[in-house]
């Protein structure tokens, strides 16, 4: 095994021991936070079920509880009682088509789920076919909108390195302006992203629904469009007395459309994210000293695959900064 290979496996190891403590130092805290909270439900809940049944001692408990159960069920469906007993339509096509999106974006609530087996049946399929054509779909997305970024980027660099061309930097200083470029370009479009996707919907949605404040709907926007979808907050799912209860079907589609398209920021946030390690490989992969001939012509020996090592530190910026432009490499 050659000491490239022992190398790779080691750092996965120390990689996969650091994921294991990150997940169990994230449960922890979810278990400190969560289970005080989780007694203080189950103590109210016993005693408003001890009172209910003190006060109507001719109800049968075990009755209750299966009414309970029936009620849970019915909410879990998407389906929920008025005072007055009515019920307002679960299943229309402005809330169909907001389930095809959170089915097809893997965003998943768990609000409305088939009833039918037929409709089951169908969302398999559906799903199938429907989340590559959404990932083609954003992906796309992503590549249109990445082109006003690449254009800050460029800015960006005519700018600021404007300065830099005169003092005439050495190579190390180069890349490190480089990086320090890119940083600005990520923060320029996380404010962006965070401003237009996050905070002015969550104030929206603050206002719309009852039940919400602010904290809670930039909590739910962020479980939304990072495709996590825990369900606990739903957008329109409020059966009365809501502000858009006369305009149920068009809240919807607004609801469906920012879905995509926050998703579709996510990603470009992402994607910009990712140029980043590319240019910090290229400095510390400067900063490692290069062997000699002798010593590269022993690592050949034990390098099975036969394939030539390119330097990515002798690669230029301007061809770095052309992988996402429309214009060749200078």
């Amino acid at each position: 095994m050659s000491a490239l290979t022992e190398n790779s496996y080691f750092r996965f190891m120390v990689l996969t021991l650091g994921y294991v403590a990150y997940l169990c130092v994230g449960a922890g805290v979810f278990v400190a936070f969560e289970q005080p909270v989780e007694s203080e439900y189950k103590r109210k809940l016993q005693d408003a079920t001890g009172t209910f049944l003190h006060e109507n001692p001719c109800v049968d408990p075990v009755k209750l509880q299966g009414f309970v159960e029936e009620v849970m069920t019915a909410g879990s469906k998407g389906i929920k009682l008025e005072p007055d007993g009515s019920s307002f339509t679960v299943w229309n096509f402005a809330s169909a088509v907001f389930y095809s999106v959170t089915l097809v974006t893997t965003i998943g609530y768990g609000h409305m789920t088939p009833l039918s087996e037929g409709a089951k049946v169908f969302t398999l399929f559906y799903a199938l076919i429907g989340i590559p054509f959404t990932f083609l779909f954003l992906g796309m997305m992503v590549s249109l909108c990445n082109r006003p970024s690449q254009r800050l980027l460029d800015w960006l660099i005519k700018k600021l390195r404007k300065k830099e061309n005169k003092r005439s930097p050495s190579a190390q200083e180069d890349k490190f302006n480089n990086l320090g470029i890119h940083i600005v370009h990520l923060i320029i479009i996380a404010l962006i992203v965070f401003t237009l996707f996050f905070v002015i919907p969550a104030a929206i949605f603050d206002k719309l629904e009852n039940t919400w404040n602010f904290l809670e709907s930039l909590y739910f926007v962020f479980i939304s469009i990072s495709t996590i979808g825990l369900g606990d907050y739903v957008p329109g799912n409020e059966p009365y007395d809501s502000p858009y209860a006369d305009y149920r079907s068009l809240y919807y589609l607004c609801c469906t459309a920012y879905l995509l398209i926050g998703v579709g920021s996510l990603l470009l946030l992402c994607e910009t994210v990712v140029k980043i390690p590319q240019i910090m490989g290229g400095i510390f992969a400067s900063m490692v000293p290069m062997t000699d001939s002798s010593t590269a012509g022993d690592d050949d020996d034990d390098d099975d695959t036969g394939s030539e090592k390119t330097d990515i530190t002798s690669i230029p910026f301007s061809t770095y900064n052309s992988i996402n432009s429309d214009q060749p490499p200078q």
